[in-house]
């Protein structure tokens, strides 16, 4: 797909995101993470799924086929489950941290590369592998229909995670309609229930009635800007009234201050709190404008994305976060690359004035030398 609008910053940071998101793509298929020596060029099933989509939105369709077939050749234990990351060949290094959210991820990106491909004899190639992912979700549920406690996408933080469950259940309503265009009926019905069940407890169990808002795990008063890809990349919760009425609570709780941008989640107590979550993260404020745009709320969304336009590296990519004094950390991360372009291409239609609406950043300050804003734009005294 070919993304011209009349900024010519943004056609180019289109241009360059998509190919540098093809960049972080191995051969066989593995989606690599690049750019930080700590994880050795790894690669994670979670990232691999949302660069597929990203890929679909973009038409390479091819590209992101093969990133959904290198899930299928992932090692696994006895226990069939997911872990967090892998080797390019598909191996496992470390067998200490499932990951329960991968499932879920998966089923979505099958059904929704199907979606754009529409190829049901490539969707009966991976029945079975795909049959394996809804029920192992099913035998992870609790009596209150959530997932067991997992860390989840931030690795960080065993708990029962409220983005955990909400993408199984997203990926168990992708799974019914995989079920259906098969001509498996009664499973579709049961798999269709069962994540109906799912969504209820989310919107029930996880939700603050102080903050107004879903939080990161049932009794946590605590906010996660993953939970704002429930109503955007994997739109669980899209046209719910409870969802959108909190979605301005989550983003005024992770905008960051004095840099804008929003920050990857709320810094719970006992959890270790790493130099990143000091950090605005360009991938979390794209997953804002997403939900945005699904709550029809197209100003705020439109100001995300100008944030992440203006933050956009030297040579134009959209890195993982961005440090205060101006330096972006891991510079190569498939996925806001990838997102970067579907977060455009689902904006389709709105143009850039071609001038930065909201501000530039400033480096942290001392204490009382700057003003500080929340997202609405209302001054935060220090």
């Amino acid at each position: 797909m070919i993304v011209e609008t009349k900024n010519r910053k943004v056609n180019w940071l289109y241009r360059v995101n998509l190919m540098i998101a093809k960049m972080c793509q191995a051969e066989n298929g593995a989606v690599l993470y690049v750019g930080c020596d700590d994880y050795g060029a790894r690669a994670w099933p979670r990232d691999g799924i949302w660069y597929a989509i990203g890929m679909d939105y973009a038409g390479h369709h091819a590209e992101a086929e093969k990133a959904l077939q290198w899930c299928t050749t992932l090692k696994r234990k006895d226990d069939g489950l997911f872990y967090v990351n892998y080797l390019v060949d598909g191996d496992q290094p470390d067998w200490t941290q499932p990951e329960f959210d991968y499932f879920g991820e998966i089923l979505a990106g099958f059904w929704l590369h199907y979606l754009f491909t529409r190829q049901p004899e490539w969707l009966a190639q991976h029945g079975v592998f795909l049959r394996g992912c809804a029920e192992a979700i099913v035998n992870l549920l609790d009596e209150n229909n959530l997932v067991r406690a997992d860390t989840s996408i931030w690795e960080d933080h065993l708990a029962q995670n409220t983005f955990t469950s909400g993408m199984c259940a997203f990926g168990l309503w992708c799974a019914a309609r995989v079920a259906e265009t098969l001509g498996h009926g009664e499973l579709a019905l049961f798999w269709e229930g069962t994540g109906q069940r799912m969504k209820q407890a989310i919107l029930t169990l996880p939700y603050d009635a102080t903050r107004g808002c879903l939080t990161v795990s049932p009794g946590s008063h605590y906010v996660d800007g993953a939970v704002l890809t429930l109503n955007s990349w994997f739109p669980l919760l899209r046209g719910e009234e409870k969802f959108e009425r909190g979605l301005l609570a989550i983003v005024d709780a992770l905008w960051h201050d004095a840099l804008g941008g929003l920050k990857r989640r709320e810094a719970e107590e006992n959890t270790p709190r790493q130099d990143w979550d000091k950090f605005p993260w360009p991938g979390v404020t794209l997953w804002a404008a997403d939900a945005f745009v699904e709550a029809g709320r197209w100003q705020d969304a439109t100001r995300c994305l100008d944030w992440v336009i203006d933050h956009a590296m030297p040579e134009g990519i959209i890195a993982e976060n961005v440090h205060p004094r101006g330096h972006s950390r891991f510079p190569m991360p498939s996925y806001s690359s990838a997102g970067f372009a579907r977060t455009l291409i689902r904006l389709g239609g709105l143009e850039f004035d071609g001038h930065l609406r909201y501000g530039k950043p400033v480096a942290l300050p001392r204490v009382g030398q700057v003003r500080l804003h929340n997202f609405r734009g209302e001054r935060i005294e220090t």
